[in-house]
């Protein structure tokens, strides 16, 4: 949430918009599998997610997720969603994918 705060300014926006950006995923969107069972996503946002979540310009996210099995049985989703580091490679399903995130005003 730390890494989306300064983008949306409140949690429960922060949250749909985590939502909606994990509900875009695609197979395409597909990187790597980290060292702790992490799946790594390079996604690049349409205009129209970033007109409604108002984060227009902050085109590519990179997304890691996970299943995790709590104490009490639950079976829970984690999410990390932040801007990239560096541009995606040909490991990227899709293809490379250049980062574009540089805030710009809406029209």
């Amino acid at each position: 949430m730390d890494r989306l705060l300064p983008w949306l300014r409140d949690p429960f926006r922060a949250r749909d918009f985590a939502c909606e950006v994990v509900a875009s995923l695609s197979p395409g969107d597909f990187c790597s599998t980290d060292k702790r069972g992490m799946d790594e996503y390079g996604i690049a946002l349409g205009d129209d997610l970033q007109s409604r979540h108002g984060v227009e310009g902050l085109v590519t996210w990179y997304v890691k997720l996970s299943l995790e099995r709590r104490r009490d049985g639950q079976t829970v989703l984690l999410a990390s969603l932040h801007q990239p580091e560096r541009d995606f490679d040909e490991r990227r399903v899709g293809g490379p994918l250049k980062v574009e995130f540089k805030r710009r005003s809406s029209p």
